[in-house]
């Protein structure tokens, strides 16, 4: 499964500059308004994806992680120096 979408991801992203084109990905659970992943207006509840997936995201970047909670109780980028 995983060669297959990576040959339609090479297949339909050929126009786009190389830093456009994903090189790796992850399959996830769909974002549903059920599962609080998606507000009753559709939009993206990035703060609760990032903290659901931080460990996919953190394989993906390299097993960096990608957010950190800071004192405040926020998800705050991590910026490197």
């Amino acid at each position: 499964v995983q060669e297959l979408i990576d040959t339609e991801i090479k297949a339909t992203c050929y126009k786009l500059k190389k830093f456009e084109i994903p090189q790796k990905w992850a399959a996830v659970a769909p974002f549903t308004a059920a599962n609080n992943m998606l507000t009753p207006k559709m939009s993206i509840r990035r703060h609760r994806v990032i903290r659901t997936y931080e460990d996919v995201i953190a394989h993906l970047y390299g097993d960096e992680p990608a957010v950190s909670e800071s004192t405040d109780g926020y998800h705050h980028d991590s910026v490197a120096a």
